[in-house]
């Protein structure tokens, strides 16, 4: 798997979201699969819905898994920040990078894939959010 920085994945992303786990659930839909949902604290960038589901390879159905890697993994009631994107092959989000675009906060707001504090890597990402480019400059002034 190629390593991608916070840079990388924050232009890749559709958007960036810091919230909750709530809910997951495993499907079969021509392989297994597993729907992520997380209840929105922050939209960090992009404009997406207060409860947002990402789909990522693998589940476990009727005690048959298929365990895929590279594949972020998820705990009910966890909080994260997830970098997202719109699948190329249906209508869902994937998690951009795999495991990489999932951050793991813990109980004293601390990230902990970066060892850093929660507010230092929300201020990182940010910085890597490049303005949406004005079309008109007239209307600008």
């Amino acid at each position: 798997m190629r390593k991608m920085e916070t840079a990388e994945l924050t232009k890749e992303s559709d958007s960036i979201v810091m919230g909750t786990v709530t809910k997951i659930a495993s499907l079969y839909d021509r392989g297994f699969f597993t729907d992520v949902t997380i209840m929105a604290e922050q939209f960090i960038k992009g404009n997406v819905t207060p409860e947002i589901t990402v789909r990522i390879p693998g589940g476990e159905i009727n005690g048959v898994s298929l365990k895929v890697s590279d594949t972020p993994i998820f705990n009910q009631g966890e909080r994260v920040i997830l970098f997202i994107k719109k699948s190329k092959v249906g209508n869902y989000n994937i998690v951009e990078g795999l495991h990489q675009g999932k951050l793991t906060i813990d109980k004293n707001n601390s990230v902990i894939e970066k060892s850093l504090p929660l507010d230092t890597v929300i201020q990182e990402i940010k910085t890597n959010i490049k303005p949406a480019p004005i079309l008109n400059p007239e209307v600008a002034q």
